[in-house]
């Protein structure tokens, strides 16, 4: 009786992060996370003979940092392929099976509102086979102690935040990085990434950071954006063909 190869994919509403935007006085602004949500399904492609390859996901903690002017926050999720035989055994053959998948991802801003921020918020999305989440007890983002700056009658209040030395080494251009700026009164952006993976005997696992920034303007006021939201999501890792390689 010929076996089949079955991929199976685990699809998950990976991560979410809610950031609320709460006015004070004189405030620029501030906000609270609200915390990630998941969920799963999942999906089933048949393709041809000997092993299961199972690519599943799951989230991974992302930062819970207040949010000011030059503030960064970032969200995680990894994805890992495996090989079994057919009977769901370890797999002892030596052939190497290639996933081309999508990673999804979405911002929304101003919540339930009709428009979007009144400044620009970036958003970088990154790839990297090493776990940097405070799960594996590193920081993707580190921000300094936010600044308050007298001006007249006003208190402006800024942070800086910069990321780990893993993601700022992947630079505009590299492969491994999605990028992009969401320009004011845009209120959903939608974020989609083929990548690929090499699954065989070894087990292969990637992490996926999607990093927020909300930018200081450099000493103009952004109280305008002040009572908005900012809710980030990875939603979805989803696989769309395999590709056996004999060795």
């Amino acid at each position: 009786m010929e076996r089949k190869n079955t991929v199976l994919l685990t699809v998950i509403a990976v991560a979410t992060l809610l950031v609320a935007v709460v006015g004070a006085t004189f405030a620029y602004f501030t906000a609270t996370n609200n915390g990630v949500d998941s969920s799963a399904g999942s999906s089933e492609v048949t393709t041809a003979k000997t092993a299961q390859v199972n690519l599943t996901s799951s989230t991974i903690s992302g930062s819970n940092n207040v949010v000011w002017p030059g503030t960064m926050n970032y969200i995680g999720a990894k994805t890992t392929a495996e090989v079994k035989d057919s009977d769901g055994k370890p797999y002892s053959g030596t052939d190497t099976f290639t996933i081309t998948y999508e990673v999804k991802a979405k911002i929304t801003l101003n919540g339930e509102q009709e428009d979007g921020f009144d400044f620009p918020v970036k958003y970088r999305l990154y790839e990297l086979e090493n776990d940097i989440s405070s799960d594996a007890g590193n920081k993707a983002v580190n921000c300094e102690d936010v600044v308050e700056d007298p001006q007249g009658t006003e208190i402006h209040y800024t942070q800086t935040c910069t990321e780990s030395e893993e993601l700022q080494a992947i630079t505009e251009g590299n492969e491994n990085l999605k990028s992009g700026q969401i320009v004011a009164k845009t209120k959903d952006t939608d974020i989609t990434w083929e990548r690929t993976i090499e699954a065989s005997s070894v087990p292969k696992t990637k992490y996926y950071y999607l990093v927020v920034e909300y930018p200081d303007s450099s000493g103009v006021s952004q109280n305008s954006d002040q009572g908005k939201t900012i809710k980030a999501e990875i939603v979805s890792i989803t696989a769309k063909s395999t590709v056996k390689k004999s060795a």
